[in-house]
């Protein structure tokens, strides 16, 4: 994934020329026979071109027509065409379609192997599963069971018409996926497995696969149309609290003077700065020494109002016991405490092992990775929770050790949702910096959003960079050339799943005034033209029509 990284005082990383568009579209309204002799897109690339058994009813709909068939199905072949999919970052397809009352559909990417996506030759993934059943199926591989990756129950009736969303982001192997607008998961991580060998997908078609369906008439499921789209995708990450613990030398709740951070910031705990720039524990005999921040709670704090937050930790690690780093609840005690709603939340062991926990104590280990670090080493934690599909990423010293893991969050006994209201990071039996004890040097937590932006066809404006330049205030700088200016105008959006792009407000200057008008309205910046935009929403999509 392409990423844009924001902070408060801007830092932008990465970025390339904002592709997003549609790159088919069809409402299936050819005439009655054979799919592959008879569509007419609406929308699609130059040599579109397309195979299979499918067939289309002369009424807007694309079906099977024998019960007896496992594989019906047909093929859009765009894997290779720079004008369909073969370079997206994102690819996102929307059907609308009636669900089966009876086997499934299963929708998603393949090889170029004629045969439905349950087959072995297929090498399929990811693809959805849509169940007579109202249950949805996200598989990774030849469609067995080994392959399945995630589950969504009674996500619809059977029988019953819908709209289903399905991006998958290329570079990071995962899923968002939407039903009716609502969505049901998002970053869910995909193990492409063939056979027993994990592989990258091939995406050299996507194909609709119609298992054992009847006839229209006879109640059998079809696909009403087919949208699909491309984007490139920016990870938004503004940094909300940033110490390096430099306060002079006491307890840390009222010595800490934060880099960055929000109004009415307020920190608690028992552990200590020694003035040289370490947070650390002085009572080795305490399992509970923690300093703690409440982020999660008051709209506009903190973590509260965004679906990703990370932090990001310098640690000289243990050698006896561990530091834990994490989230709780309301509840004062260590993460390792059973009552203090632990979760999800890191452990750096004395042997050199990392485990991830998402539940109350140390009874909820939910992931664990082996000699990572030599004890006593100084190492950079980054860890990654997304509130939409309680999934998390974890990273050590800039090397990824797992993405899109699913956090099992239980409470006596009972699984639920992680409550995110406090972070802290807690010393367990760590004695002091000088005599060898465990400390953190510093800290930021970041709320990580991502957003889509898009660009036309045509004179293809390129996004340089986002910057965040006050709290609601986004500075957009745009390569585009002088004499498309005056064509060119800001787009927005706050949902992709609800909703249409709409002209939107724009100035010159962070300080206005916001106009709706065209790009002449901007500033200019060598030989690119910077403009501004206000967003009250944590999570926005941006881009120029």
């Amino acid at each position: 994934m392409k990423k844009w990284i924001i902070t408060v005082c801007l830092l932008i990383v990465s970025m390339s020329v904002a592709r997003a568009k549609i790159v088919f579209q069809d409402d299936f309204s050819g005439a009655a026979g054979m799919a592959k002799d008879n569509i007419s897109p609406e929308v699609s690339w130059d040599a579109y071109a397309d195979a299979g058994a499918a067939l289309l009813d002369g009424e807007g709909r694309l079906y099977s027509n024998d019960s007896a068939l496992d594989s019906a199905n047909w093929r859009l072949l765009g894997g290779t065409v720079d004008d369909a999919w073969a370079n997206a970052d994102v690819i996102k397809y929307t059907v609308v379609m009636r669900t089966p009352t009876a086997n499934y559909i299963n929708i998603g990417f393949q090889n170029t192997n004629v045969n439905g996506l349950e087959s072995a030759a297929a090498e399929a993934g990811p693809f959805v599963r849509f169940r007579s059943v109202g249950n949805i199926n996200l598989y990774g591989g030849d469609g067995v069971d080994l392959n399945l990756s995630k589950t969504f129950l009674a996500a619809y009736t059977g029988g019953s018409v819908v709209t289903a969303e399905v991006s998958y982001v290329v570079a990071d192997q995962t899923v968002d996926i939407a039903i009716n607008g609502v969505t049901l998961g998002t970053n869910l991580k995909i193990t492409q497995t063939l056979g027993t060998v994990e592989s990258t997908p091939t995406l050299f078609s996507l194909q609709i696969n119609f298992k054992n369906q009847d006839t229209v008439e006879n109640g059998g499921a079809y696909i009403d149309s087919l949208t699909v789209e491309t984007f490139d995708s920016v990870l938004v990450k503004d940094t909300v609290f940033q110490d390096d613990f430099s306060g002079a030398a006491g307890t840390a709740k009222d010595n800490i003077s934060p880099e960055v951070t929000w109004d009415g910031y307020t920190g608690v705990g028992l552990a200590v700065l020694d003035g040289a720039g370490r947070l650390y524990s002085n009572n080795s005999l305490s399992r509970d020494a923690n300093w703690r921040l409440q982020g999660g709670v008051v709209s506009g704090d903190g973590w509260t109002d965004a679906d990703g937050v990370r932090f990001t930790a310098t640690v000289r690690t243990p050698t006896n016991n561990n530091v834990n780093i994490g989230f709780h609840d309301f509840n004062a005690n260590g993460l390792i405490n059973v009552s203090s709603g632990g979760g999800p939340y890191v452990c750096l062991t004395s042997v050199g092992n990392v485990q991830v926990y998402g539940g109350e104590g140390s009874e909820n280990q939910i992931g664990g990775y082996v000699g990572l670090y030599t004890p006593g080493d100084v190492v950079t934690v980054e860890f990654t929770y997304w509130k939409s599909s309680q999934t998390y990423d974890l990273s050590l010293n800039g090397s990824v050790v797992a993405t899109g893991i699913d956090v099992v969050h239980t409470i006596s006994g009972a699984s639920e949702v992680p409550v995110l209201e406090y972070f802290q990071i807690n010393f367990n039996l760590q004695d002091s910096v000088e005599n060898g004890g465990a400390y953190v040097e510093d800290l930021a937590i970041e709320t990580v959003e991502v957003i889509y932006v898009d660009a036309p066809p045509g004179v293809i404006p390129e996004f340089v960079s986002v910057e965040a330049v006050s709290g609601n205030i986004l500075k957009l700088l745009v390569h585009t050339s002088a004499d498309a200016l005056s064509g060119q105008t800001i787009v927005g959006r706050s949902s992709l799943s609800e909703g249409g792009w709409t002209n939107i407000p724009f100035a010159n200057s962070s300080s206005g005034p916001f106009w709706i008008t065209n790009l002449t309205y901007s500033a200019v910046e060598g030989t690119n033209y910077a403009v501004f935009v206000e967003t009250d929403s944590p999570t926005g999509f941006f881009g120029v029509e």
